[in-house]
């Protein structure tokens, strides 16, 4: 093996991607999407004063009094965390400011990816090219530097790889103390504290503590138990005011309404109301043909996600033949097992939100241990072919080393400016929905909206990120389950686009007066209503 990596290589990259990171926020100059327009939402009620509160109601799986109403019932709070903290250092509640401290994160990544092949045996030259792959991460690009969670959970996946079983392998002959298993306790919890599944990382701490003990060092019982609780005590370190707040807001340090998610028969019942409709009994009466169907199809779905999106088409024979090479290294044996564990929950217990992303979000915690692992897969098939076909080694791998980082780059191009840019750089697609919520805004104002008025609406969260009015999710029904909703949470407008629930359709396909609603107007491909007294 060659030379390892330098404190310059380090900080090559770092620059690299604080350079390339920067340049990308003249282009994504708004959220984007609902899960950032969420989390940016949520730091804004922060650095404002309002705590974890929201003026939004995406579902109704916990059965919401109304608004305000308690934030990050479902998703985890990190994101908006950090968000607020990125305020707080501009002093202003700009989307910049929110997500400067994830371009910060969004730099480390590569840094670390090259760490982490280098911490698993591979050569400079090699964990470089690990540390460029991480950089123009494909499908990955685009999201790592928005108020989400994808930089968050690459950084704290690294990590975790990186301290799991100690510094070095060698290190894996001498158990570290019990003390310091309170950092992958504390990573795990920030692993949590970002994402739900987080807890298979809480497991995966778990099991790799008692490893070491156990198996590797059999040692006492009551160290193995000193060991497990300080990892615990990092854990509950981070996520420990977190229960508190749940308790204090719902009366249970889990938020009501989470488990209902799993009774889900399609996806779109995440905004069904009432909500208690989900339940075992209604689930299993959909009948276990649909049942097993639909998980067979989230199955496909996210092994698509597998081969084109964290494999990048191209990089997925390396990494399977890389984590081949690696197959007795405890930290892909711990990878591999997290990554089935976390395929298994995103196709089987929560198919429809696995197929729809979930997966994709969860995955991006194993990207770096994927990425730092194609070198070992490129020294595998230029072994090969230095074997059987007379290969220069070295060349061979300059040569397809460079071919991959060129194809990196071009992916992550192609796939920026079709998704961010589109034909016109004055005019990025990627804030055409943010401009679509500032034209309703100027039609409810135009309609005689006042700035209390809340809206029924699609993407609530992406109303209130662009505008500040608060809104609540059309729900899962037709033209009477709504006006219920409006009625209970006194909502005095609806919004029905392109994109509206099935039980909406003859209203969208023939707009005008109905019982207790009134048209007002049409925006582009949406129509304007408001509900009015009976």
């Amino acid at each position: 093996m060659n030379a390892k990596l330098r404190r310059r290589d380090y900080a090559i990259l770092l620059a690299l991607g604080l350079v390339l990171f920067l340049g990308v926020t003249f282009f994504q100059r708004v959220p984007g999407y609902t899960d950032a327009e969420y989390y940016f939402s949520g730091g804004v009620r922060l650095f404002q004063g309002e705590g974890f509160t929201e003026m939004i109601l995406w579902n109704y799986l916990d059965d919401p009094a109304g608004l305000p109403h308690p934030s990050h019932a479902y998703w985890m709070p990190l994101p908006s965390l950090l968000a607020a903290g990125g305020m707080a250092l501009f002093q202003r509640p700009s989307f910049f400011a929110a997500r400067f401290p994830f371009i910060l994160l969004a730099s480390l990544i590569a840094p670390l990816t090259a760490l982490l092949s280098d911490r698993l045996g591979q050569d400079r030259r090699g964990a470089f090219l690990a540390g460029l792959l991480g950089l123009f991460s494909g499908f990955y690009f685009i999201y790592t530097t928005l108020t989400e969670g994808f930089a968050l959970v690459m950084i704290l996946g690294a990590v975790f790889f990186l301290t799991a079983f100690g510094r070095e392998v060698s290190d894996l002959d001498q158990l570290p103390s019990p003390y310091f298993f309170l950092f992958p306790g504390v990573v795990a919890g920030l692993m949590h504290l970002t994402r739900a599944e987080g807890l298979l990382w809480v497991a995966a701490g778990i099991v790799t503590a008692i490893w070491l003990c156990c198996l590797k060092n059999k040692t006492a019982l009551s160290n193995t138990l000193w060991v497990l609780a300080c990892f615990f005590l990092g854990y509950l370190l981070v996520m420990g005011p977190w229960y508190y707040r749940n308790w204090q807001d719902f009366g249970r340090i889990m938020p009501p309404g989470g488990t209902r998610a799993l009774w889900l028969e399609n996806y779109n019942q995440i905004f069904q109301y009432p909500a208690n409709q989900l339940n075992a009994t209604n689930w299993i009466a959909s009948g276990w043909t649909a049942i097993i169907k639909d998980r067979f199809a989230a199955v496909l779905a996210n092994l698509k996600t597998a081969f084109a999106v964290q494999g990048s088409v191209f990089l997925l024979p390396l990494m399977m033949a890389g984590f081949w090479k690696l197959r007795r290294d405890r930290r892909v044996i711990l990878g591999v097992g997290l990554w089935l564990a976390i395929f298994g929950v995103m196709s089987v217990v929560f198919p429809y939100a696995g197929a729809r992303g979930g997966f994709f979000h969860s995955g991006a915690a194993l990207q770096p241990l994927l990425w730092a692992s194609v070198p070992f897969g490129l020294d595998a098939f230029v072994g090969w072919g230095s074997k059987k076909r007379d290969w220069d080694s070295r060349m061979a791998t300059s040569v397809f080393g460079g071919g991959l980082v060129v194809m990196s780059i071009l992916l992550t191009g192609i796939l920026f400016f079709q998704r961010v840019l589109g034909t016109d750089f004055d005019n990025p697609v990627w804030q055409e929905s943010w401009k679509t919520q500032l034209a309703f805004e100027g039609a409810l104002v135009e309609h005689g909206a006042q700035a209390g008025d809340s809206v029924m609406i699609n993407n609530p969260a992406g109303l209130f990120a662009a505008t500040g009015r608060a809104a609540i999710v059309t729900p899962d029904g037709n033209l009477e389950t709504a006006s219920l909703v409006a009625q209970r949470y006194g909502v005095s407008y609806l919004i029905l686009e392109a994109n509206h629930v099935e039980g909406l359709r003859p209203l969208y396909e023939a707009p005008g007066d109905r019982s207790g609603l009134e048209y007002l107007t049409s925006v582009d491909d949406a129509y304007l209503f408001e509900f009015v007294g009976e």
